[in-house]
């Protein structure tokens, strides 16, 4: 293969239209994954190859946009699995280049993706592609690249893993304005406000639904404090009011976060807000939070899971019920929002651990919620231990909000209805002082302070979520109607596979209903 110069990578959206719960989205904001934004500047540095990517939550790729292309790449979740699974087959037929697929889902379900692809890059992908790359130019097997999976003719190989990248300063900073439309369509007004980055990878527990651990290690790495102060510097501007933290769980080592936030102040850098995922024990360190409210942390989402004491246990979480009221409580005092995530589900999980948790988070105040049945993710230790009691592997179900399996003591019906129905009673329309809008014009945002922007974001998206479980009931008519036709017990024989025959949509007739219903 002569010399590749033209690299077209895509983060594919799912095919149906649902799952409005699954993801927080905002009128104008559109925040892709940052992989293929550090791979995409790295092959322009190291090999000057021209990159575009292509996220379909802000414009759907169609083959007209790949002509010229010498290789695409495509990173895919397991929600996106199958559209990512369709563009693969589509390129390799229509353009006879090779066709690499990397992510979360290809790396815990490698078999699978080689169906639809020449390469599958596993775990940490940066320099496994531009190894590969380098392989194809020069015409020699890549059966020395580590964490590369391959297929020659009928034979599949599966290199060596690769060691999780330790030195995360020698990769270089994400180009954002390497993706389609990032901040030229109605879907990404608000992206010129927001600065997203990532200081972390991996993380040091070990949940049983997680797909964080498998992917990216259970050792907790960081980038150097100079590192970020570089990248902050250089590539943060002063009209993205937010920034926000894309790491999984960024107070896991609370030493090397309180130098972060002490160098913010030391160099002067301090933005007007931020926001990340963390841990419920952040709140366990007084020093911790005092740095997080001196350098405007606006708002944390927490994966508290459970108040099920015994799903806790069964999950492996290592927190209880009083440390997330004790979190709570700490963060509200501290005037930082809470974005609080429950999962039902468990051995232990009934109807009644779905309407408890659904009043413990009204009494406690949380500012904004997240009620999920507990999703097998494949590759996960859960995956593995319910196999026999997993219901559909039709992949675009799998996005937090689906039921794909039987729960032990309530049916998949009354698991999913029952989850969703929450959010209805979460939010409740007589709550006028909840629902209070403070009414501010775009051009204003950079003005307001970090508290207000959040109550205002975190007011509206209470307000639609109402108008949302409407449409998620529309849109999933034939979801319902199939889980209601499952038997009482899980006789696996009996059950007829939901696949894309029983509720199918267009990719962009999809886009198009996503931002009717995103701007009402």
């Amino acid at each position: 293969m002569s010399k590749i110069q033209n690299i077209k990578f895509i983060l594919p959206d799912e095919n149906r239209f649902c799952a409005n719960f699954s993801t927080f989205e905002t009128k104008g904001l559109r925040l892709s994954h940052l992989g293929l934004l550090i791979i995409g500047e790295m092959l322009r540095r190291e090999k000057g190859c021209s990159v575009e990517v292509f996220d379909e939550k802000i414009k759907p790729v169609s083959m007209s946009d790949l002509e010229g292309a010498d290789v695409v790449g495509i990173s895919i979740q397991t929600i996106a699995a199958i559209r990512g699974y369709q563009l693969a087959e589509q390129i390799k037929e229509q353009f006879k280049i090779p066709v690499v697929l990397g992510g979360v889902h290809a790396t815990l379900n490698t078999n699978e993706a080689l169906e639809h692809a020449d390469y599958v890059v596993r775990n940490e992908g940066e320099y496994t592609f531009l190894e590969l790359l380098e392989a194809l130019e020069n015409n020699i097997s890549p059966d020395d690249i580590a964490g590369l999976s391959f297929k020659l003719g009928e034979d599949v190989y599966h290199n060596p893993t690769r060691p999780f990248i330790d030195d995360l300063d020698s990769l270089p900073f994400p180009n954002w304005k390497l993706i389609n439309g990032m901040y030229k369509t109605k879907e990404t007004a608000i992206n010129v406000f927001v600065y997203p980055m990532q200081v972390t990878r991996g993380c040091p527990f070990n949940c049983t639904f997680c797909s964080v651990t498998p992917t990216f290690g259970k050792k907790f790495r960081y980038r150097s404090i100079e590192n970020v102060m570089e990248e902050i510097k250089t590539h943060w501007k002063i009209a993205q009011n937010l920034i926000f933290f894309y790491d999984d769980n960024i107070v896991a080592n609370k030493r090397y976060f309180k130098n972060l936030l002490s160098a913010l102040i030391d160099n002067n850098l301090v933005p007007s807000a931020w926001h990340s995922q963390m841990r419920a024990d952040v709140a366990e360190d007084d020093e911790l939070i005092d740095l997080m409210m001196r350098t405007n942390c606006a708002a944390g989402t927490f994966g508290f899971e459970s108040i099920n004491p015994a799903s806790l246990k069964e999950m492996k979480k290592g927190q209880t019920v009083d440390l997330i009221e004790y979190c709570i409580d700490t963060m509200h005092d501290h005037n930082m929002f809470v974005n609080g995530f429950f999962v039902f589900g468990f051995e232990n999980d009934t109807s009644a651990t779905i309407q408890e948790s659904i009043k413990f988070a009204r009494e406690k105040k949380i500012d904004l919620i997240g009620f999920m049945p507990l999703t097998p993710f494949p590759g996960t230790p859960h995956f593995e231990a319910i196999q026999d009691k997993i219901i559909s592997k039709y992949w675009e179900l799998y996005d937090v909000q689906h039921v794909v399996y039987y729960p032990e003591q309530m049916t998949p019906f009354e698991l999913y209805k029952e989850s969703l129905d929450g959010y209805k009673k979460f939010y409740d329309p007589k709550d006028k002082e909840y629902f209070h809008i403070k009414k501010t014009k775009l051009k204003d945002l950079k003005y307001l302070s970090q508290r207000t922007i959040f109550e205002n974001i975190v007011r509206r998206w209470a307000k639609r979520s109402l108008q949302l479980y409407e449409l998620e009931l529309m849109a999933n008519e034939n979801y319902m109607a199939w889980l209601k036709l499952l038997p009482d017990k899980p006789e696996m024989d009996k059950i007829k596979e939901f696949t894309i025959e029983n509720e199918s949509l267009d990719l962009h007739e999809h886009l198009k209903r996503r931002r009717r219903n995103l701007a009402a």
